[in-house]
C-alpha cells in the first residue's frame, strides 16, 4: 500500500499495528521497521487501544528512531503515556495527542505540542456562528496558553457531554471506536452521517433520543431536528 501512495506521489502514510498479529510491542517495532525499510515516503504511527495493542512511550520512543517514521498520533486515552511520549519522542518527531488537555501540561513538563492530529471531537464543537474549538486549536498550537484557558471553558461543556457518550459506547463494545455516536452527532449538526454497518451496531431509538436532548441543551441543535 506505501507502494501505491509513492506512485500516486503521497508524502505520508498513517500506519497502526496489524490487530490480528501483533501482540507485543517488539511485534509493532520491528513491523514499522520492516514497513520504513521499503518504502521512501514518510510514516506517521497511530497508537490507539482500537488496534488490540496499546504501546508504552519507550516503546514509541523507539518507533520515533526508526528513519521514515516522522510522526505519531498518540491516542490511548491514558494522559500519562501521552506526557512521557512527548518527553521521550518529542524532540525526535511530531507528536499529537487528541486530548485538548494536553496543551495544559506543556508549562509544567517542559514540552510543546504544535498540531492536532485528526481529532474526532473538533467537528463536533463549532457551528457556524461559533468557532470557539477552532480558535482554541490555534491559539494553543502556538503556545499562546493564556488566551486558549480563556476559550476552554465554552468547550468543556461539549467535550463532557462527548465523553459521557465515547465512555459508553466504548465500554459497551469492548473498546471499539463508537462510530455510531460519531455519525449520528454529525447528522444532527447538519452533516450526511448516515448508519453503520455490521458488526458495528446502531444507536438505539432512546440513545438517539438522549444524544439529542444533550446536544439540544448545549446550544448546539434545535429541537425541530427529527431522528
Amino acid at each position: 500500500m506505501c507502494k501505491r501512495l509513492e506512485e500516486l506521489e503521497y508524502d505520508l502514510a498513517i500506519i497502526a499495528p496489524p490487530y490480528i498479529m501483533t501482540k507485543t510491542e517488539e511485534q509493532v517495532i520491528n513491523w514499522v521497521a520492516k514497513v520504513a525499510e521499503n518504502t521512501q515516503i514518510g510514516l506517521a504511527f497511530y497508537n490507539s487501544p482500537q488496534f488490540g495493542i496499546t504501546l508504552s512511550a519507550k516503546a514509541l520512543s523507539k518507533i520515533a528512531d526508526i528513519p521514515n517514521v516522522v510522526a505519531i498520533k498518540e491516542a490511548s486515552f491514558n494522559m500519562n503515556i501521552s506526557i512521557d511520549t512527548h518527553l521521550e519522542a518529542g524532540k525526535k518527531v511530531v507528536v499529537s495527542t487528541p486530548d485538548e488537555e494536553i496543551f495544559f501540561y506543556e508549562p509544567y513538563y517542559g514540552f510543546h505540542q504544535q498540531v492536532m492530529f485528526a481529532n474526532t471531537s473538533d467537528w463536533r464543537f463549532d457551528t457556524e456562528e461559533k468557532h470557539d474549538y477552532v480558535e482554541f486549536i490555534n491559539l494553543a498550537t502556538k503556545g499562546e496558553l493564556e488566551k486558549a484557558k480563556e476559550i476552554y471553558p465554552r468547550i468543556w461543556p461539549i467535550k463532557r457531554v462527548s465523553r459521557k457518550w465515547w465512555g459508553r459506547l466504548v465500554a459497551r463494545t469492548g473498546g471499539s471506536l463508537p462510530v455510531q455516536m460519531v455519525k449520528y452527532w454529525g447528522e444532527l449538526m447538519g452533516m450526511a452521517g448516515g448508519h453503520v454497518r455490521p458488526p458495528l451496531i446502531p444507536l438505539t431509538d432512546e440513545e438517539k433520543k438522549e444524544i439529542r436532548e444533550d446536544l439540544t441543551k448545549l446550544g448546539l441543535i434545535k429541537l425541530t431536528l427529527k431522528a
